[in-house]
Formats: C-alpha cells, sequence, structure tokens
C-alpha cells in the first residue's frame, strides 16, 4: 500500500527535526551549556541590555523560568546581571567574554549544521529549499 504524501512529509520533517535537536544538544553539552542556556546566549547576542521580561517573551517561558535560566548561566561565568539606572525592576543582561566565546561556537555548530542540511544542492535548490521550508512553517504555525 502506498503511503500518502502528507504523512511521508510530516514523519520526514519530524525526524529531520528530532535529529537536528539530538545533534545540537551534543553540541552544547560538548560547550557545556544546555539547550536553553544557547538559546539565552543567542537571545543576548542579537543585542545587548536585554531584560529578563524580554528575554521571557522570546523564549515563551515564565518569568521564574527565565529568572532561574538567567542566574545558572551568570553561575556559569558566561552571563552578567545588572539592574537598569532607569528602572530598577528591570534586570539588563550582557555577555561576558566567556558568553560570547561560547555563542560564538554555537554559531559555528549552527553554519555546519546549517552547510550539512544544504549539502549536494545547487545555489537555486537552496534558495527553494529556504522559501519551501518557511512556506511550510507558515503554513502550519498557528495550526
Amino acid at each position: 500500500m502506498c503511503e500518502r504524501m502528507e504523512n511521508q512529509v510530516g514523519r520526514l520533517v519530524l525526524m529531520l527535526s528530532h535529529t537536528i535537536l539530538k545533534n545540537r544538544n551534543r553540541h552544547m553539552a560538548a560547550i557545556g551549556l544546555t539547550s536553553s542556556q544557547a538559546d539565552c546566549l543567542r537571545f543576548c547576542l542579537e543585542q545587548e541590555n536585554r531584560t529578563v521580561t524580554e528575554l521571557k517573551d522570546y523564549l515563551g517561558i515564565t518569568h521564574q523560568t527565565a529568572q532561574g535560566l538567567v542566574r545558572r548561566t551568570a553561575e556559569k561565568g558566561l552571563l552578567t546581571v545588572r539592574r537598569s539606572r532607569e528602572d530598577g525592576r528591570c534586570q539588563l543582561l550582557s555577555l561576558t567574554p566567556a558568553g560570547k566565546a561560547a555563542a560564538e561556537q554555537m554559531i559555528q555548530s549552527r553554519e555546519r549544521t546549517g552547510d550539512k542540511l544544504l549539502h549536494g544542492m545547487s545555489s537555486e535548490e537552496r534558495t527553494e529549499f529556504l522559501r519551501l521550508l518557511q512556506l511550510a512553517y507558515e503554513n502550519v504555525k498557528n495550526d
């Protein structure tokens, strides 16, 4: 019996997602990070002096969970936390030099994964693959 294409697509995307996550977790563990800590560093790398509340919203987690994540990441010496001068309730996050170095390793790992995903594709196929992935994501993100 021939399996419907919709079932094949869903299964392959799920397998790809699981494989990427498994590899990411292994790569992050090699540099001493959890996946959540890697997400925190990525967020802080995008812009200095972001707040814990912005991190909470970015990751879609509770404020308490964000506070714990920030505390554990700071304990590793990857992040500094200071009170805002304008609003003492806000905690501002900045990467330390060690945090920036870990973030750079994360970027290299992500680029290596991207290279592997795109291996064997022409420039046109890469562009089309990205376009189709974005379209597929938009199709299901609010389902």
